[in-house]
């Protein structure tokens, strides 16, 4: 039976639903586009009108760590406040994204229209911002030759707490990865195919299928296609499905493009000048391209994040033909039109994004293949973008990237020479300011970079691909032995947060953790293994025994023990009594039951703040 209603009875309807206050943003913490977020932060986002607890669930808020993957936690709701408190912590000077989808409403009308996303680094360990070469691993296997490794993303992909690899390799149309075992040591690599003549550059990890694990994603650049690898939890991927694109596919980027909660993807297609927009549909597969103008010439590279604060993933554009940056507003529902351009130093590579200026809005960098430099172009928050700054790299630029080289709380630039066999590396002064570089050798070439905690101990180390020598260098932050201090070890580490630095010796700051708070206890040794974490007061420097340097005083105590796992791990949340006495420094050290007898891990100092 059909029912018609009369237009009398329509109206208060069409009325209320054209009229309904849609539901609003007003504050997050950690704020926007921060740079020394917390490794254990919980979010806070504050609306403007109560919401509906009955929306708030784990797939109307998404958070992700652009090297650790999806963050499980806990969601809370009191009236118009959203918390989301982690149950790990996250990496050390990682990118983490917040995605509000549009499905959370208010307990009044209105819904997050277009959802809401935006962005924060969390913070590193202080350190010194000097880098030693650690090791030079070979991408090829025993006896292949030239594969040419071009870039390389650094995603947890078997949950174990460890970053590995996953490399494209353009001239054996192929990615590799190369596993982490948590102490920085890499496994052989397993090649997985993709179609002939693909050329596999640009890459991003991200959960595509919304199943809680790591996926990957390549752009292809002869073969005009994009490649989707989804993960399997335990390190492996499932055979690529590849999407047409566009011509010359280089550039790739993620976001929510119309805030439904899942991860679309977007390209740049040099020779086809234009950008690409592959939308999600819900479960890891990507619908038909949509083609799009960049409003450059050659479009070559894209970053996805919020040029003008409200909420949306905008894209700044590289143009190489054109030798210049677009920023163009997302208005929600992934319709992107230009606000601004900017001359860039020379023909533009790869762009890469962050907070340079302590201002809270983004900032936007690109490595110029001509003019050999790389240009730092800063962000209004309005989707205005100003003039370049350009600063010397070397001959053929080809890759930038963004990261807290020398743990201070401010992002610092890294780019690389191709031709001069180099990357440098220019360190912040915290208001975009960059300094005098320093300089790391490749072997043949300087190709991309990555900058990630690899070896775990709580300082950003710098991971460089060689694409001739196909090389991996580790360029491990320099991190001293303090006298007097036993140092981590991979039989026996110790972190707080993520971070294993020694805090509160030799003159650092304690671990700060707030009263009625918590903090993460992370523990590597051998599998399968005993250990007990014990406290009492800091001794620097500690007393020397058969177990290793002990930097505890004053009758230490048993805080807990356990035993870890087949990977050798065990983490730990800790509630902090809220009436526990702050300013009070206590030292904390692990005795690991290691094959032959035992031994002691680095300490760490945590002081409760009101």
């Amino acid at each position: 039976m059909r029912l018609t209603l009369p237009l009398r009875t329509l109206l208060p309807v069409l009325l209320l639903s054209a009229t309904a206050p849609a539901l609003d943003v007003l504050t997050v913490s950690p704020a926007r586009n921060a740079t020394a977020a917390s490794t254990a932060t919980t979010i806070v986002i504050g609306f403007d009108t109560a919401i509906d607890p009955s929306t708030v669930d784990a797939d109307s808020v998404q958070i992700y760590g652009r090297w650790s993957g999806p963050v499980p936690g806990t969601l809370s709701v009191a009236g118009a406040q959203l918390s989301f408190r982690p149950a790990r912590p996250y990496f050390p000077g990682e990118m983490v994204s917040v995605t509000l989808t549009r499905d959370l409403a208010s307990l009044s009308t209105g819904s997050l229209t277009g959802g809401h996303q935006y962005t924060f680094f969390t913070r590193s360990a202080e350190g010194n911002g000097v880098y030693s070469l650690a090791e030079a691993i070979p991408v090829r296997l025993p006896g292949e030759g030239f594969i040419q490794s071009y870039g390389l993303f650094a995603g947890d992909l078997d949950g174990d707490g460890a970053p590995d690899f996953a490399v494209p390799n353009e001239t054996s149309h192929d990615v590799r990865v190369l596993m982490n075992d948590g102490c920085a040591n890499l496994a052989t690599p397993v090649v997985y195919d993709l179609p002939p003549n693909s050329r596999p550059s640009s890459n991003e990890g991200q959960d595509y299928n919304r199943d809680g694990l790591v996926d990957f994603a390549v752009a292809n650049i002869t073969g005009g296609t994009m490649s989707v690898f989804m993960g399997q939890g335990d390190g492996t991927f499932l055979a690529p499905v590849t999407y047409p694109s566009g011509a010359s596919a280089r550039g790739l980027a993620t976001l929510d493009a119309e805030g439904d909660g899942d991860v679309d993807l977007v390209i740049a297609h040099r020779t086809g000048s234009s950008m690409g927009l592959h939308r999600n549909n819900g479960d890891g597969t990507f619908a038909a391209v949509d083609l799009f103008n960049g409003g450059v010439n050659g479009e070559t590279a894209v970053s996805a994040a919020d040029a003008d604060n409200d909420g949306h993933m905008d894209l700044f554009i590289a143009g190489y033909f054109s030798a210049e940056v677009s920023c163009m507003l997302n208005d929600g529902t992934g319709t992107f039109a230009v606000s601004d351009a900017a001359v860039t130093g020379g023909n533009p590579w790869m762009t890469a994004i962050g907070d340079l200026d302590a201002d809270g809005n983004i900032d936007v960098t690109t490595c110029n293949a001509s003019g050999d430099n790389a240009s730092i172009i800063m962000g209004d928050g309005t989707g205005q973008i100003a003039t370049a700054a350009n600063h010397p790299i070397g001959d053929f630029s080809l890759a930038i990237e963004l990261g807290d080289i020398d743990g201070d709380g401010d992002l610092d630039l890294v780019s690389s020479s191709f031709n001069d066999n180099k990357w440098v590396c220019y360190r912040n002064d915290g208001a975009g300011n960059m300094g005098a570089p320093f300089e790391l050798a490749a072997a043949q070439t300087g190709s991309c970079a990555t900058l990630v905690d690899y070896d775990r101990d709580g300082f950003v180390d710098i991971v460089g691909v060689d694409e001739i020598a196909d090389l991996i260098f580790l360029y491990r932050h320099d991190v001293p032995a303090i006298a007097g201090v036993q140092s981590p070890r991979c039989n026996a580490t110790l972190r707080i947060n993520n971070l294993a630095n020694r805090a509160g010796f030799n003159g650092q700051d304690p671990h700060l953790v707030e009263a009625g708070g918590y903090l993460f206890v992370g523990t590597t040794t051998q599998p399968n293994s005993m250990y007990w974490l014990t406290g009492g007061v800091p001794l620097e420097p500690g007393l020397a025994s058969a177990y290793g340097l002990y930097n505890l005083a004053a009758a230490p105590f048993i805080l807990f023990g356990g035993i870890t796992d087949a990977d050798g791990e065990a983490s730990t949340n800790i509630n902090i009594p809220a009436d526990i006495p702050t300013g009070v420094d206590v030292a904390t050290q692990l005795f690991v039951a290691v094959p032959g007898g035992y031994t002691l891990s680095n300490p760490e100092v945590i002081r409760a703040t009101p």
